[in-house]
């Protein structure tokens, strides 16, 4: 997470404007004023279910891939692009011309 924020910070990806990354560890420096409005805009600190197995993730993220829908902008109608349809998007779908 701490090397995803690093980049997301200094490539100023995502509309990041933030000067520096606060890191905030659970059960670390609690006390500390960050770490109190970290959990305070987060409405605060409540149990949560532990994490799954990775072929868990695995699952998920395929899933996810299988409800991925494409359409093309074809006069006036959203046609289905079925080259494209249930997979990963790429950026090469982007087309400047199209919508």
């Amino acid at each position: 997470a701490s090397e995803l924020a690093t980049l997301i910070q200094t490539k100023r990806e995502l509309g990041c404007r933030a000067p520096y990354i606060q890191t905030i560890e659970e059960g670390i420096n609690t006390h500390t004023h960050a770490a109190k409005e970290f959990w305070k805009l987060l409405g605060g600190q409540t149990s949560y279910q532990a994490v799954g197995t990775p072929e868990e993730d695995e699952m998920y993220e395929a899933a996810i891939i299988e409800t991925n829908c494409i359409y093309r902008l074809v006069d006036d109608k959203l046609i289905p692009d079925d080259d494209h349809w249930g997979k990963m998007p790429k950026c090469t779908l982007l087309n400047s011309k199209e919508v």
